[in-house]
């Protein structure tokens, strides 16, 4: 099925899904937000599907595992606002994302599966990625492996789509297994990556760790330009700082897709794809803006 027609299909579900728990009319909204979904990558709305093999498994379980994927991951969105913008109103709304989501995995999976062990496992990675950031902040040098543990631990609730199809398929082929958690942990790397270049003026701001403003930090002293962040965005750039990162996040995209070469799963393929052109497209304008500024200085 293609990705325009996983889209449609799934969150079709997802909200008959929603409707039908007769919530307040207001969660109900904000749950099934057509503007959420069209800010954030829509893959989110099948994440499991994404790692599917070719054993014949329950339909009906694999999109109830997409519609508890998707909840937890707005969940984990409305946390994040919640602790950077100190906006306590969205906290009921992430509760009851959770709570469903967690339902839905005791429905399939019932209290005494080894699933809840992969599970607690994550919960202690993404834990761990909370208090890891708190640390990099922090620190005068961050070296590469530091970031790249923070970025497959903050997303480790992604993993989870991993370990419930495996155990929902009952596979005990650890080595596709490690595969795919393997090539997750690359994606993830330069999905943060892409995601620091672009978001380097709203985690300034918020006094997030962030790589690239770390990077550029050791370049250009942030004081001489009084932490304007206008600025110092700009110098991202000028600095090529931002460009390296996104040549970085592009071999990072490589190795994801490198590491299931041998296991033909086009549709984590074609998401590893799609976004490591997306990169190539961000790097090619960036390029030229930045030619098209040296040009006009002359």
């Amino acid at each position: 099925m293609k990705a325009n027609k996983l889209v449609e299909h799934n969150f079709g579900e997802f909200s008959k899904y929603i409707k039908n728990l007769n919530l307040e009319s207001h969660l109900e909204f904000s749950i099934l937000s057509k503007e959420f979904l069209n800010t954030n990558p829509k893959f989110y709305l099948f994440y499991p599907k994404l790692f599917l093999n070719k054993e014949k498994v329950d339909d009906t379980f694999v999109d109830l595992l997409c519609i508890s994927g998707y909840l937890y991951y707005q969940s984990v969105i409305l946390m994040d606002t919640i602790i950077d913008e100190k906006d306590n109103s969205k906290y009921p709304l992430a509760i009851v994302c959770q709570e469903e989501s967690i339902k839905i995995l005791t429905h399939i999976f019932g209290l005494n599966s080894n699933f809840w062990s992969l599970w607690n496992l994550r919960k202690f990675e993404f834990f761990k990625a909370v208090s890891l950031q708190n640390e990099l902040i922090k620190k005068k040098n961050v070296s590469i492996l530091e970031f790249e543990t923070l970025s497959d631990f903050k997303s480790s609730f992604g993993k989870i789509a991993i370990d419930s199809i495996f155990t929902l398929q009952n596979n005990n082929d650890k080595r596709t297994y490690d595969q795919y958690i393997n090539s997750h942990k690359y994606f993830s790397i330069g999905f943060q990556l892409l995601d620091d270049v672009n978001d380097f003026k709203i985690d300034k701001i918020n006094n997030q760790f962030n790589f690239a403003v770390y990077e550029l930090s050791k370049i250009v002293n942030f004081e001489t330009y009084n932490n304007n962040e206008q600025v110092l965005h700009k110098l991202l750039f000028i600095k090529n700082v931002g460009q390296n990162l996104l040549r970085k996040a592009i071999e990072y995209f490589e190795s994801a897709e490198n590491e299931i070469k041998d296991l033909n799963n086009e549709p984590w393929t074609d998401v590893i794809r799609e976004m490591k052109s997306k990169v190539i497209n961000q790097l090619k304008i960036t390029n030229q803006y930045i030619e098209e500024l040296r040009n006009n200085k002359q």
